[in-house]
Order: C-alpha cells, then sequence, then structure tokens
C-alpha cells in the first residue's frame, strides 16, 4: 500500500512478468453458460499482477491474430512469387522495404514469423532478391497461449484476486457510462458561466448517470451483460410516430394528428420484460388541429 493513499487498478498490456507455467496454472474465479474466467497473480513489495484470461476474449484474439496471419502469410507468399515474373519488384532493398511495411500492418502476425530475403550476390542498391523465407519463431506456441489474456496492475494488495476483477470491470462500466452522458446524452461539454446553472447541469447529470446504471444493473441480474450504447441501439428503431391527416367535414378540411407507437420487435419485447416495463409505454391520442 503506498503512503500518499492514492490507489489504482490498470491494464497493463505487456505480459513481460508471465511466463507460459502461469497460463496452466490459472484457477477459475467466475464461471457461467456463456463464459469462464481464469487468472494467475503475482505479488511484489507495492504492488500485485493479476493474470486474466476469459473465453470471450480469447475468441476474439484468436480471430485477429488467425485474420492477421493469414493475410500476412499470403502477402508473403504473392511477394515471393512475383520474384520469378515479369514486371514484378525484384530488387533487393525494394523487397526488404514492402516486406517491414507488411510487418507494420500487420503486427500480431509479424512478431509471430522470422522472414529473410535470399538475395542474388552480396546486398547493395542493384542487387535482386532470389527468394523470401519465413518460418515460425521458437516462442510461437506460448504466443498463442496468451490469446485471450490481460493483466491487471494494481496496489490494493489487500483485494482477493475476485475483487481486483470485479473493481476493474465497474471501472470501465463507469467510464463507458460517462462516455454516453457526453456523447449520446450530449450532457457535455458544459458552457455554463452561473454557478447555479453548472450545478443544475451536473445534478441532470448524476440524475442520468443512475438511471444508466440502473437499467444495466437489472439486465445484468436476468444475465445480460450488454452496455447501455448496445441498449440503446437496439431500442432506437422503436419510435413513437406521428401521423398527419385530412378529415374532410361538410365543406371542410379538419387536420388531425395521430400519435402512436410502432410494434415492439422480439429483442424490444425481452428488454422490456427484464425492465419490467410496458411494451407500449404511451397510448394511442388523437389531436385536431384548429
Amino acid at each position: 500500500m503506498k503512503d500518499n493513499g492514492f490507489h489504482y487498478i490498470v491494464v497493463q498490456r505487456g505480459k513481460a512478468d508471465f511466463t507460459a507455467d502461469d497460463t496452466r496454472r490459472m484457477h477459475i474465479i467466475r464461471q457461467s453458460n456463456q463464459y469462464v474466467l481464469e487468472v494467475a497473480r503475482h505479488d511484489s513489495d507495492d504492488e500485485s499482477l493479476l493474470l486474466c484470461r476469459s473465453t470471450g476474449r480469447t475468441g476474439k484474439d484468436q480471430g485477429i491474430r488467425g485474420r492477421q496471419e493469414r493475410l500476412f502469410l499470403e502477402r508473403l507468399q504473392y511477394y515471393h512469387d512475383g520474384l520469378g515474373k515479369k514486371g514484378r519488384t525484384k530488387a533487393y532493398p525494394k523487397v526488404l522495404e514492402m516486406i517491414g511495411r507488411l510487418r507494420e500492418k500487420y503486427p500480431r502476425a509479424s512478431k509471430l514469423y522470422d522472414v529473410e530475403v535470399d538475395a542474388d550476390g552480396s546486398p547493395g542498391a542493384k542487387t535482386q532478391a532470389r527468394a523470401i523465407i519465413w518460418n515460425k519463431r521458437d516462442g510461437y506456441d506460448i504466443e498463442c497461449q496468451f490469446d485471450g489474456c490481460y493483466v491487471l496492475r494494481t496496489d490494493r494488495m489487500e483485494l482477493t484476486d475476485a475483487e481486483i476483477w470485479e473493481t476493474y470491470v465497474m471501472l470501465t462500466r463507469v467510464e463507458s457510462a460517462f462516455r454516453s452522458l457526453k456523447s449520446s446524452l450530449g450532457l457535455r461539454p458544459n458552457f455554463h458561466q452561473n454557478e447555479d446553472r453548472a450545478d443544475t447541469h451536473m445534478f441532470i447529470s448524476v440524475i442520468a448517470y443512475h438511471i444508466l446504471h440502473t437499467v444495466e444493473f437489472k439486465l445484468r441480474q436476468c444475465g445480460d451483460h450488454r452496455s447501455w450504447a448496445t441498449i440503446r441501439d437496439i431500442l432506437s428503431t422503436h419510435q413513437r410516430l406521428t401521423v398527419e391527416y385530412n378529415v374532410k367535414e361538410q365543406d371542410r378540411l379538419r387536420r388531425s394528428h395521430l400519435r402512436l407507437c410502432s410494434n415492439p420487435e422480439p429483442e424490444h419485447r425481452q428488454i422490456y420484460q427484464r425492465l419490467n416495463l410496458k411494451e407500449i409505454p404511451l397510448p394511442r391520442k388523437i389531436s385536431t388541429v384548429k
């Protein structure tokens, strides 16, 4: 624990403090029909590192790496085949430059392969490339074992593994909520110069956050872990409509407005049921324009 009282829980992108043996000694702290969360922990004098791996993130990382690896190898093969064809790049410096750009474009796949360019003679400005050779690096299998892994770093050493992860997830939900408040709800930026108006604006923002948090909390209790942004996009297609039409009465035309809600879709109904809300929030209403 640090003396200044400042506490942190952050994601550390690198996994240098963990080895492949750590992935094999991971234990499950959360499990459901949809996902499994495994962790392994390292403690030092002033902080704890928690290696986390979830099934959902594993599938995502494998998909991204697999796609990059396929495109990376296809492009290398294309460059190699072009060395024996007329009109294609063969100059040794240019081939090295193309491979360098390819590594920059596909970094996840690039770090898994060693690539060599066989030159026709000593390398130089006019030297021609003869072949491109690539092989998997020795750490290929080890790197694949870290698919779906991320590291939480904190000075809250008294917390258990589950409490560290739950606190981090709570922080990400709060950050996501405030992004929604600033963007879709339009509660930022704040241009008020009068203190009372600024306080009122902040009070409305806090109320909006509590409503947003309540929606997500009730959905999580029903096993629905979708974010507010996702729920908002789904429900945006369920709308309140206004239909304008004329009604002829004797020699006069009367303008009328019909207000009604569109029919909810099955996914809309599911969300409303989990929130204990009516599928049609407002009744039909007809008004006459004088």
